[in-house]
């Protein structure tokens, strides 16, 4: 407690000054030594000579004095202060939005025995450096939020956690150092952190693949916990991470590499059995991927982005289901070998994989969904549905114009819109007697005229009931159609778009295809129906 003696008539009487509101005077180095109490005081007193900036050390600051040094700080703006809080005050924490909106505060160091909470310094947009206490377990949620001219942060070891968007729109913050301590760090921590270009981890490349980045946001929320996302690098104790050898983790976690352009090869050992999602998403410059044979899980767009992936990636025969998305847009694949338990090909799996020349189908495939080989435009030779396939899905082979046929098994019951849509050099066809439905465009031909069209002759299945509209245009050298189904009769029901269990009767009758006019039958397919569907008289909307 500050005091001092002074002598009333004769008699000498300790006088409590801690709690003094008057404004006191410069220290010889020019900084001020003030409490909670006279902070108001001496920040008026300063700002009335015309300065623009303070340096303060406050003593005695206790839990329930905090907001007395906020006020001040926001009642006398003008003036940007650095603020140092002694280490011998007998504060132990910050309430929730202790500091929130000071905006004249511009450094700020803490003891180390004082705990944050929420909102601690939200808004603090002039503050460029504080310290983490090194007694904090965890950062809190929202703590700097918006403090745009923060330029660092370093996380002391003490820290395990970084709370929810506990740095969003720290726009000028461009270094952040994390400790090996840390395993969580949550949903949009380092959002709208865009400055961010060094990301120092003082631990192992192990160690970062175990972090728990995201929870409890949005996708993109979870993904901009990891200020790799804008840093597009990382630093592992020093050095630029290029190659990535992984070998004593047993899960790399999602999003670990989110965006490290920096990285180039990745070898992952056979201890590992479980990629995350979007764990390699947008590493740009990665070229090499040697996986673990142990590997039975790879997540969600695990390698999206990563066009410069080349050469085949062999997947181990312990992932039987391609995750959605898994190496869509990875743009300078060339082949890809499927583990021979391959179950189910994923939404977009390979979507925008221009330069993929091959994959194979195992026979234990059953599934393959909508636009799994969109625009694989260099996917060559005849694709073989293996026999377990029901379903064609729409987009499926969308504009995959190099391959020259396709075969389809006796198990497919439907053909979904677009699922072969521009795939110019098919040049024979055999739909089979079990696919009742043809969806819209399926077999449609580009409309580039410069574009050979190859399909000259089609077999339809005794099984079709329905024709979408457009199924085969633009099929300019279709000479052949064949109906395994000479004797029922066939509709036109003129309708913009398909509508799912729509009672298509009604419609136009057109009459029976012909056994034995294939010509005529093919110049119908291709030229005609072009606003509507056929749908014959077995056909039912159930």
């Amino acid at each position: 407690m500050a005091s001092a003696l002074k002598s009333i008539n004769g008699v000498s009487v300790s006088l409590d000054l801690s709690q003094s509101t008057e404004a006191v005077s410069a220290n010889v180095d020019g900084s001020y030594t003030v409490t909670p109490y006279n902070i108001s005081a001496t920040l008026a007193a300063i700002a009335e000579k015309g300065d623009t900036q303070a340096t303060l050390t406050v003593t005695g600051t206790t839990n329930s004095t905090v907001s007395k040094i906020s006020a001040a700080l926001k009642a006398n703006s003008g003036v940007s202060v650095n603020v140092t809080l002694s280490e011998s005050s007998e504060l132990t924490s910050l309430s929730d939005s202790a500091f929130q909106s000071c905006t004249s505060l511009k450094t700020m160091v803490l003891p180390d025995k004082v705990c944050l909470s929420e909102k601690c310094f939200q808004d603090c947009t002039a503050l460029t450096s504080i310290n983490i206490p090194a007694s904090e377990t965890t950062i809190p949620k929202r703590c700097f939020r918006n403090c745009s001219n923060l330029v660092s942060i370093t996380i002391p070891e003490s820290v395990n956690s970084v709370g929810g968007y506990a740095f969003y729109e720290c726009s000028s913050l461009s270094e952040v150092s994390i400790p090996s301590s840390v395993t969580s760090i949550y949903s949009g921590a380092f959002s709208y952190c865009t400055s961010l270009s060094t990301v120092n981890f003082a631990g192992t490349v192990e160690q970062w693949c175990a972090i728990t980045f995201g929870g409890g946001g949005s996708g993109s929320a979870d993904a901009l916990a990891n200020p790799i996302y804008y840093a597009k690098s990382l630093k592992i104790n020093g050095k630029t991470l290029t190659t990535a050898v992984i070998e004593t983790s047993t899960k790399i976690n999602a999003y670990a590499f989110y965006n490290c352009q920096s990285l180039t090869n990745v070898t992952i050992g056979d201890s590992v059995t479980s990629i995350g999602k979007y764990a390699f998403y947008g590493c740009s410059s990665l070229e090499s991927v040697v996986l673990s044979q142990n590997l039975t899980e790879i997540g969600l767009y695990a390698f999206r982005d990563c066009t410069s992936l080349t050469g085949n990636v062999a997947l181990p025969n312990g992932v039987m289901t391609l995750s959605d998305g898994i190496f869509y847009n990875c743009k300078s694949l060339t082949a890809v070998t499927l583990g021979a338990a391959v179950t189910s090909i994923g939404e977009c799996a390979f979507y925008g994989c221009f330069a993929l020349e091959s994959v194979n189908l195992p026979k234990t495939l059953t599934e393959i969904n909508q636009y799994a080989f969109y625009n694989c435009t260099a996917l060559a030779g005849t694709i073989v549905l293996p026999s377990g396939i029901t379903a064609i899905a729409k987009n499926t082979f969308y504009n995959c114009k190099s391959i020259t046929g396709v075969n389809i098994p006796s198990s497919v019951v439907t053909i979904g819109e677009n699922a072969f849509m521009y795939c110019d050099s098919i040049s024979n066809l055999e739909i089979p007697d079990s696919v009742t439905t043809i969806g819209d465009t399926a077999f449609m031909g580009s409309s580039d005229k410069t574009s050979a069209k190859s399909l000259t002759s089609v077999t339809i299945g005794s099984g079709v009931t329905r024709i979408g509209r457009n199924a085969f245009a633009n099929q300019s050298n279709l000479t052949t159609a064949t109906f395994a189904d000479s004797e029922s009769t066939w509709y036109f029901y003129s309708a913009p778009q398909v509508v799912p269990n729509y009672d298509y009767t009604g419609g136009t009758e057109i009459g029976k295809f012909s056994a034995s006019d294939t010509a005529e039958n093919a110049t119908k397919l291709k030229n005609t129906y072009t606003s509507g569907y056929l749908y014959n008289s077995n056909y039912s909307a159930n």
